[in-house]
């Protein structure tokens, strides 16, 4: 009987419980072994536009819901009262209603106009850190925006450059007659302006 062909030997050598996890990862079944390169976890969030953009979303995520949940936490204006001016912005009590608000807040920087003047401290001061926070996002979210734009700006400009030199001589290379050869150049002629 003859032995296996050579492929198969590999095959079978690389998926074998006798060869082990390290020889199946640097043995004969690896295709190079040099180690890949690959990204960390920071390297991928902080170093590419990807990276960017998820940690954007998380954090915005993050203030929303953490903005909602404070909200609640403040409660109400005044808990006697059912024509409460609090209300008129969201109710404490009710989850869904805080997150409008929260969502409202933190994309729309004036929206904590709408609390009255007296109002809480607390309920003020709720309204605008997340409104402080909302507008530091937004801006964040415009210059990663513009950046992205200048790089694609950029890389086409690099890619569809062209010079355009018309009526020009070009003179390869330098010689001892190259300056007798751009003075023997013929001069254009000035046209005279009507």
């Amino acid at each position: 009987m003859s032995s296996p062909p050579p492929n198969l030997r590999k095959f079978l050598a690389c998926f074998s419980v006798l060869s082990g996890l390290a020889q199946a990862r640097m043995g004969p079944c690896s295709r190079s072994s040099r180690p890949r390169a690959r990204h960390t976890l920071a390297s991928a969030m902080l170093g590419t536009h990807l990276g960017h953009w998820t940690l954007l979303g998380l954090a915005g995520a993050f203030l929303i819901l953490s903005g909602a949940l404070a909200w609640m936490a403040a409660g109400r204006c005044d808990p006697d009262d059912d024509d409460d001016a609090c209300l008129e912005l969201a109710d404490p009590d009710h989850y869904l209603q805080a997150l409008w608000l929260a969502w409202g807040i933190f994309f729309d920087p004036g929206t904590q106009t709408g609390l009255p003047p007296n109002a809480p401290v607390r309920h003020k001061l709720v309204l605008l850190a997340f409104s402080t926070c909302g507008f530091v996002f937004n801006l964040v979210v415009l210059g990663l925006i513009v950046s992205m734009l200048q790089d694609l700006l950029g890389r086409w400009e690099r890619l569809h450059r062209v010079i355009v030199a018309n009526d020009h001589t070009v003179i390869l290379g330098w010689t001892d007659k190259t300056l007798f050869s751009i003075g023997e150049q013929p001069q254009p002629q000035a046209s005279p302006r009507p």
